[in-house]
């Protein structure tokens, strides 16, 4: 459509559609000969299309003639400004407190006066505050922030909690990639922290939120994901991708959440909710379509170089409750509710802990439950005597018989919320306590052992009976070979192969003393297990010796872990994949893909147990690494 020239090169280029105008910026060379690249930045403006005489000198795609249809070109040159070495720039409109909304410029300049300590200029567009008479419109000098090697600018915007009509906050990433000087692209120059500022783009005031651990951090990229329901709740998320580490070009790049503190937004901060390998990565982008959100991840190293697609639904980790409680109370039993042992909190006390009552006898809410449904703690107990304590809180006395739902709502620190719900029964008879340590839903696998402990506690009323309690599991439906289990103590050992992959069970703990009893039950879901792959000898260093003997490979000690009698001779299909160690220039680019048949012999097979590998061939690849 349009060639821009812009000097010996172009380093970064930002476009900005604002009102009626669209404007574009390139970071490029100044007009004499033997400037630098980045050590201008350019402004176009828009110009549509329109039958005129362009008699203009100076412009771009310059065109003279009689009036004739032009079409539209970025031909309006406006005021270049003065950048050095600029590796990124960003063109955006921001808002004042007053509800004025003017053009800005952020440009990265990755080094200055030959060393990688560089800064971040923030302009504003004006068309009054020009320090020259004759020049109209220009870019004016906001702010200026430090950097180390600046590779680029994000400006984002982070909305307030929960539909507040507080002012979206500003704040601007910088991907800072390289700290050293000209003389010296070292390696472990490359693991400098990046920053994020929280700006006021009028006053120019400037607030370091948080430095961000990269390595080679090519570009952040923001994304704000809303609900879209009628209480809309929205999660900003903030990806960088890291180009390369100290050993080379295969590094991590992180997906980032902002996570509100616990006494204002103010306090907030960007926690890590995956990390992932990446190799030269130059962008991690956000995208969706009709089906979903995808994070889209542009590499450039070596082999690598390509564009990968993830999913991005399960970026947050979601919480695993875990609720310890009996699923019968007797007259003289406590209520008490444990969700302590919940997985997935990063080391964290969960944030949001919710109890509710989902059904009841008749729809009472007896003052028993009235205590659970008002805590917030993972812990729960309601006495089961009112000896000494207010009515209100005890169990025994007004919880009515009959059968109780809950529900407990789990958020962690980066907001991933999950439920789950417990369900038990008041009796009036005088019951022991049984428990099954651990969730009500087992994922296990017919290869490995199975361990279920029970947790059992003697009835606390008075004239209930004082013989021993007795523990008793029972499966349903019951394995072969179940008369080998001990069924009758506290824990239950399933030995690996008693359970047939693809059934679901039933496990129950019951636990009698004298003639009552309580039983918890769990199920217990057994999907197959992987193969267990294993290689003869192990990894091992070789000398490659010319018109040596091929090397073997045997991989047929691997097996089925599952496979029990004549199962277990069933054979197992093979096939080899291979990868190469290589590196671009003197930069590692990690592990690639590369066809086995480049180091096997000739006609050699790569779906049986054994590999031939042939020297010669290891020979000439390793030329190549």
């Amino acid at each position: 459509r349009q060639s821009i020239a812009v000097g010996v090169g172009s380093t970064a280029a930002a476009v900005l559609h604002r009102g009626n105008d669209l404007y574009a910026v390139i970071a490029g060379a100044a007009t004499p000969a033997g400037s630098l690249p980045g050590s201008m930045v350019h402004v176009f403006r828009w110009v549509p299309g329109s039958f005129r005489d362009v008699t203009l000198t100076g412009g771009v795609d310059l065109i003279r003639g009689v009036p004739e249809w032009v079409p539209g070109r970025f031909l309006e040159v406006l005021t270049p400004v003065a950048a050095s070495h600029a590796a990124g720039a960003a063109l955006f409109s921001a808002p004042s407190a007053t509800g004025d909304v003017a053009m800005f410029l952020a440009v990265a300049n990755s080094q200055r006066f030959g060393s990688y300590r560089g800064d971040v200029q923030l302009l504003r567009w004006t068309d009054f505050e020009c320090p020259l008479p004759s020049i109209s419109e220009c870019f004016i000098l906001v702010a200026s922030l430090p950097s180390v090697g600046a590779q680029s600018v994000t400006p984002f915007w982070l909305r307030a909690e929960g539909g507040s009509s507080a002012p979206a906050r500003s704040f601007l990433a910088v991907a800072n990639q390289l700290d050293g000087n000209q003389a010296e692209k070292l390696s472990s120059h490359y693991s400098v922290d990046s920053a994020i500022y929280e700006v006021d783009y009028w006053s120019g005031a400037v607030t370091l939120v948080q430095s961000i651990p990269t390595s080679g951090a090519a570009r952040f990229e923001a994304v704000l994901r809303c609900s879209g329901t009628a209480e809309e709740k929205c999660e900003q998320f903030l990806a960088v991708a890291n180009a390369r580490d100290a050993e080379g070009l295969s590094a991590h790049s992180r997906i980032y959440k902002w996570v509100p503190g616990c006494s204002s937004e103010a306090d907030g901060r960007f926690e890590v909710v995956l990390e992932m390998p990446t190799q030269g990565a130059e962008k991690l982008a956000f995208i969706s379509d009709s089906l979903g959100e995808y994070l889209m991840v542009v590499q450039s190293a070596g082999l690598a170089a390509g564009v990968l697609i993830h999913t991005f639904d399960a970026l947050v980790p979601i919480p695993q409750p875990i609720v310890d409680y009996a699923a019968y109370l007797g007259p003289c039993n406590a209520l008490s509710l444990d969700a302590r042992g919940s997985l997935r909190s990063g080391g964290r006390d969960f944030l949001g802990i919710v109890w509710e009552l989902l059904s009841s006898p008749s729809g009472v809410r007896a003052p028993a439950i009235e205590v659970v449904v008002n805590s917030s703690s993972p812990y729960v107990y309601v006495a089961a005597s009112c000896s000494g304590t207010p009515e209100a809180q005890c169990s025994g006395v007004t919880l009515p018989q009959g059968d109780f739902a809950l529900r407990l709502t789990l958020r962690n620190w980066v907001g991933g919320v999950a439920k789950t719900t417990v369900h038990f029964s008041k009796t009036a008879a005088a019951v022991p306590v049984a428990i099954i340590s651990g969730r009500a839903s087992v994922s296990a696998r017919s290869g490995k052992e199975l361990v279920l402990e029970g947790i059992m506690a003697p009835s606390n009323c008075l004239g209930a009976s004082t013989n021993a309690l007795a523990p008793r599991w029972t499966i349903a439906p019951s394995p072969a070979g179940i008369g080998a289990l001990n069924l009758r103590q506290q824990s239950l050992v399933v030995p690996k192969h008693t359970f047939v992959t693809g059934t679901t069970y039933t496990v129950s703990f019951t636990v009698t003393q004298g003639a009552a009893s309580s039983t918890r039950s769990v199920t217990i879901d057994v999907s197959p297990s992987p193969p267990i792959p294993l290689l003869a000898g192990g990894s091992r260093l070789i000398s490659l010796i010319e018109n040596g003997s091929p090397l073997a490979l045997d991989a047929s000690p691997s097996y089925d872990p599952d496979a029990t009698g004549a199962a277990a001779n069933t054979p197992l299909r093979f096939a080899w994949y291979c990868e190469f160690n290589y590196k671009a220039g003197e930069a590692l680019v990690g592990f690639q893909p590369t066809p086995c048949a480049l180091l096997t012999p000739p006609g050699a097979a790569l779906d049986e147990a054994i590999l031939s590998i042939s020297p010669d061939g290891m020979r000439a690849q390793s030329r190549n690494f």
